[in-house]
């Protein structure tokens, strides 16, 4: 009789053991806006929501920021990692290597569709031919990245199929923040980069750098940029709390609202853009070149002619909070931004800067700037899981 009920009380203490095990999914995601919706539901704690509604009242949900596919698809196959994120390569190479195995890994879903341009501060790189031995390029990672099979693509339609690898030995594996850094500190013998939202657009705004490729144009038009995949011995072992990674995915997809955005010296239309890089140039002076400018530009862009100007859909920010900053080195864009932020619904704010260029500030001036942006988001941004709120 003591034997049985020492057996029962051993047997009741694995279960209780195992029932207060936490199921625990890891995440990865990497430097860019195109893993938008895993911040999504990091911020919101989407998964945890799932879960709860489909019977698991308890998750641990952990996540890692990885540079390039190749850390990340060795950290899913030691299985420091249950869903890996990155470029569409990063999925195809290991989805090859391990179809048919107990470690074969499928897709889970596309998380994003835009561009990623190749910028350049050498004022002699033109076109992807015009590159040299003396050039470097930063990649997220050489060979594997989405970037680096990209330029492979590109090189490919420039100088043939055989050449499809002709620009790999300037490149260098480099994450976009610190790309961005050394192609703009101008001292680093990276001199180029194939960055990912929002660097990309941060590195043109320095004067100088130009766009070299723009993935769209090398595939023909637009294509996935970012892309979700995990092990089938997760997704066939986990099947509830995959069901609650999917929800989490669709809502985070769905979610359109927008809660604040602060934005310094934006145009209304990109006609306007270019009438300021030409001016900005020097070019504005000669007869006919900013006309000529502004032509080729609508022609290279014909596509996009019936996109109406921003402030057009500007009624649609109404309740959300916006910064407008408002740089004096640029007379016409100045103007715009005042013309922007009265064309704008509240709540709104209007800032003068006393110059921009953030990295030709002092370090005085720039802390004063990240104060003023952060301060804004404090106030307009709710703490994870708590609803928006609008300061009175």
């Amino acid at each position: 009789m003591r034997k049985i009920i020492l057996s029962a009380i051993a047997l009741f203490g694995l279960t209780a053991a195992a029932a207060a095990q936490v199921p625990e999914i890891k995440l990865a995601k990497q430097f860019s806006m195109g893993y938008l919706q895993l911040n999504v539901i990091e911020q919101q704690k989407l998964i945890e929501k799932h879960a709860k509604l489909l019977g698991i009242p308890d998750v641990k949900v952990s996540w890692h920021t990885f540079n390039g596919p190749a850390a990340v698809n060795d950290a899913l196959l030691s299985g420091n990692i249950d869903i890996a994120s990155g470029g569409v390569p990063g999925l195809l190479t290991l989805w090859a290597k391990t179809k048919g195995t107990p470690q074969e890994v499928r897709g889970v879903s596309a998380l994003s569709s835009q561009p990623f341009l190749l910028n350049t501060r050498n004022p002699d790189v033109k076109t992807i031919k015009d590159f040299k031995e003396t050039d470097r390029i930063a990649v997220p990672a050489v060979k594997v990245s989405v970037q680096a099979i990209m330029l492979q693509m590109a090189a490919a339609k420039a100088f043939g199929d055989k050449d499809f690898a002709k620009l790999d030995t300037l490149t260098v594996s480099m994450s976009p923040p610190d790309a961005t850094l050394a192609l703009l500190g101008g001292k680093s013998e990276v001199n180029s980069s194939f960055s990912v939202p929002p660097f990309q657009y941060q590195q043109l705004e320095q004067p100088g750098v130009h766009t070299v490729v723009n993935s769209f144009d090398v595939m023909g038009g637009s294509h996935s940029f970012t892309v979700a995949w995990t092990s089938a011995k997760f997704r066939d072992g986990n099947p509830v709390l995959y069901k609650a990674l999917i929800a989490a995915l669709s809502e985070a997809t769905a979610d359109r609202r927008v809660r604040a955005l602060a934005v310094e010296s934006p145009y209304d239309r990109p006609q306007q853009m270019v009438r300021v890089l030409v001016n900005r140039s020097g070019l504005g002076s000669i007869p006919l070149v900013g006309l000529m400018a502004r032509w080729g530009f609508g022609w290279v862009n014909y596509q996009y002619r019936n996109v109406p100007p921003l402030n057009v859909n500007l009624v649609k920010l109404a309740g959300v909070g916006q910064l407008y900053l408002e740089s004096p080195d640029e007379p016409a864009l100045a103007g715009q931004t005042s013309d922007l932020f009265r064309a704008s619904p509240p709540p709104h704010e209007l800032v003068a800067l006393p110059h921009g260029n953030y990295e030709g500030m002092l370090d005085e001036e720039k802390r004063n700037y990240e104060n003023r942006i952060v301060s804004f988001f404090l106030a307009y941004l709710p703490p994870a899981g708590a609803p928006a709120r609008l300061p009175r």
